[in-house]
């Protein structure tokens, strides 16, 4: 009998399986003044913060669930979005338009891009209804979470607790009402929940080693290590308990030697001074360590 030849069984080739999308990662970038200019991310973002060096403009913010042209600004935010700023999101990032408070020529940009990770972030909006309700559909508890009227203000709410970016207010009353198991609760106050009112947000879940939420007492001090994240952060944001703005820092910007962004677009360099291997290092500016604050 002739010899038996085994045939070879063919091998699937595996389909690659492109890694998570990160919480946050962080960079910066050069303006060009080139219109429909598309800046990689690497992921499809849930939000994107634009941060501006220099005294030239406040944070410009753009969530997955706005449509259209449409970019918020985290002050004088009580008005319809802008057009030419954050023009769209993408698989791999976003597109700026020309404008000068994200693209202009020879200004750099530090940019902060949150991926929609399931049981870490996530976007979302809904229309407001004028009553006491829940948000819910987020897979987790929220630490923190970002609303934005999509023709008002923009909010910060944790725990209880809820600040406008732009005038320093804190602790609104009756607006965030607190989070909850798979969302987070509302009031019927028009800042959170006027009826027929579209409203956008962004929202993450405490994370070990990689989102913390916290709070320190001011004291005053110059050069204050603020630790125990248990992580190296890229992107930190505080807010004093009193009159004072939201204050922003990245690691790209830690990493390109200039100082903390205010909300308002100054910057500061005694307010978020650098980020560190377990935490972030604050001056003495009242915005950042009133003491007794």
């Amino acid at each position: 009998d002739p010899p038996i030849t085994a045939t070879p069984t063919a091998t699937a080739t595996p389909t690659p399986v492109p890694p998570p999308a990160p919480i946050v990662a962080t960079d910066a970038y050069l303006g060009d003044g080139a219109d429909n200019r598309n800046i990689s991310t690497g992921f499809e973002p849930a939000a994107v913060l634009i941060l501006p060096a220099g005294n030239t403009t406040s944070v410009r913010a753009r969530l997955s669930t706005m449509t259209g042209d449409a970019t918020k600004r985290l002050i004088d935010s009580s008005v319809a979005p802008f057009p030419d700023y954050i023009q769209a999101l993408s698989p791999d990032g976003f597109q700026v338009g020309q404008n000068d408070r994200v693209n202009f020529s020879g200004l750099p940009y530090d940019w902060a891009a949150f991926g929609n990770v399931p049981g870490s972030v996530a976007a979302g909006s809904y229309t407001g209804n004028g009553t006491d309700r829940n948000i819910v559909g987020l897979g987790f508890t929220p630490a923190f979470w970002i609303l934005a009227k999509e023709t008002g203000s923009v909010l910060a709410c944790w725990d209880e607790r809820s600040a406008t970016f732009a005038n320093g207010e804190f602790f609104l009353s009756d607006h965030c009402l607190g989070a909850i198991a798979d969302g987070f609760a509302l009031s019927s106050n028009p800042y959170v929940n006027q009826a027929d009112e579209p409203y956008h947000y962004v929202a993450w879940a405490a994370q070990p080693g990689s989102v913390a939420v916290g709070s320190y007492t001011g004291d005053g001090a110059d050069d204050r290590n603020i630790v125990g994240l248990g992580f190296e952060p890229h992107l930190v944001t505080i807010v004093g308990e009193t009159y004072y703005e939201a204050h922003f820092h990245t690691r790209a910007r830690r990493l390109a030697s200039r100082d903390a962004l205010s909300a308002s677009g100054d910057t500061n360099a005694d307010a978020v001074q650098a980020l560190l291997t377990d935490g972030f290092q604050v001056g003495a500016d009242v915005a950042v360590n009133d003491a007794g604050v």
